[in-house]
């Protein structure tokens, strides 16, 4: 019997679905019947991949590659385990990364290119959603704003 009761008139089409069918479940069991430590385990290790890796870009499918599951999975795992989606994760710690920068001194548009953002404008409009402010007024506040 097919998995999952699938049926098709050519014989080799229906062997094919359930092969394709079973290695994605191969694929995906270490992450769906891991315990939380495991998953928690994961997480982190995505979360530290992202923190080293700032400056570089960080798309989701090679981050799901990466780290051998799917990109539905790996987004949901980070969110119960972080609370926060990756993209917000991300731009969260660019900020944090580029506040330190600011703060020493660093022009905007350095901060922005090193801690991996495209454009400076991108930057600012980012860095305006997280903080509040322009990272040119966040320079210019006693002791770096916030």
């Amino acid at each position: 019997m097919p998995l999952l009761g699938y049926r098709h008139s050519n014989p080799r089409r229906v062997e094919l679905v359930d092969r394709l069918i079973f290695e994605e479940l191969v694929h995906e069991l270490p992450v769906i019947g891991a315990g939380p430590r495991r998953r928690g385990a994961l997480a982190q290790s995505v979360a530290s991949f992202i923190d080293t890796n700032l400056d570089s870009s960080l798309d989701l499918n090679e981050l799901a590659e990466r780290f051998s599951i799917s990109r539905r999975h790996l987004t949901r795992l980070f969110r119960s385990e972080y609370g926060v989606s990756i993209g917000t994760y991300i731009a969260d710690r660019r900020v944090d990364k580029a506040k330190d920068l600011l703060r020493s001194g660093e022009a905007v548009s350095t901060a922005a290119y090193e801690v991996g953002f495209e454009s400076p404008s991108h930057f600012a409009r980012t860095f305006r959603q997280i903080v509040g402010f322009s990272p040119k007024e966040y320079r210019h506040r006693p002791q770096g704003g916030r």
